[in-house]
């Protein structure tokens, strides 16, 4: 089975890119991925603060052998495996909920690690130690666990346009890009418009778990290895045209939307609400 290597990582969407490897239709095939971080935030060093252009790297470009422009490229996820250790971070910058997270002093303080046990199906965050008021490590925070669901956050195409498009990983778009949609797990396809010759597919940002998207930071973050194979749908054989990535498991189907009017007052209605209080 080819595979390729997570050597092969670049920080943007673009025609410029050379395909790393060529597989065809229907082929399966192993493709390594690094975490969103690019492994910078570790138990050894947790207040690394990687520069913004370097977060999400990607694995590829893929060319896909008979992918042409005006087709659907539909890229199935036959198995998603962690490896190592996972990360989160929260903070006030990113996520629907962001203004709700308190400042701290150290980045840290708002970083957790998790580890998968040996059948990679329990999540654990570490037990942590926070700072109270007064800056005294007593608030001790005892181990949490949780089912694995590791998925990708970013999958995506080459946009349309020249060589010089250039568009970073982070945000989503019709080529897919940082679409952070749980549902791009284990058995799932997703569907993207193929805008060049071969698609130039790549694929990156795992996660050991995530909840319905990143609303104050991050998911679990983490490396791994995905197995994977695509398919072509003729641009003659799909109406209407994919306007959008549009992911689908066994249970469910959906399409994405970016940045969308809807998506604007949803939130808006979301930050409108009270949060609820516990004891």
């Amino acid at each position: 089975m080819k595979r390729l290597t997570r050597d092969h990582i670049h920080h943007t969407f673009s025609p410029s890119h050379a395909p790393t490897l060529f597989v065809q239709q229907n082929e399966n095939f192993v493709v390594e991925t690094i975490d969103c971080f690019g492994g910078a935030i570790t138990p050894d060093n947790p207040s690394a603060d990687p520069p913004y252009r370097t977060l999400n790297p990607v694995t590829g470009p893929i060319y896909i052998e008979g992918a042409h422009v005006g087709d659907v490229l539909a890229v199935t996820m036959h198995d998603i495996i962690p490896e190592g250790v996972g990360v989160a971070r929260c903070g006030t910058s990113s996520g629907q909920l962001a203004h709700h997270v308190c400042r701290s002093k150290s980045l840290s303080d708002c970083t957790r690690f998790f580890d998968l046990d040996e059948e990679r199906k329990v999540v654990t965050m570490r037990e942590c130690t926070s700072h109270d008021n007064d800056g005294d490590r007593n608030n001790r925070i005892g181990a949490i666990s949780f089912p694995a669901s590791p998925m990708l956050g970013v999958i995506g195409v080459a946009p349309s346009g020249g060589t010089s498009v250039s568009i970073p990983t982070m945000p989503a778009g019709r080529h897919g890009g940082n679409l952070d949609d749980r549902m791009n797990g284990i058995g799932s396809t997703t569907y993207l418009p193929v805008n060049q010759p071969g698609g130039l597919l790549s694929i990156g940002d795992m996660h050991a778990s995530q909840g319905d998207g990143e609303i104050c930071g991050t998911g679990i973050e983490i490396s791994g290895v995905v197995e994977l194979s695509c398919r072509v749908l003729k641009k003659d054989s799909v109406a209407p045209a994919l306007s959008s990535p549009a992911p689908t498991s066994s249970r469910s189907s959906s399409s994405t939307m970016v940045r969308s009017k809807l998506f604007e007052v949803v939130k808006g209605k979301l930050l409108q609400a009270p949060l609820p209080s516990y004891p």
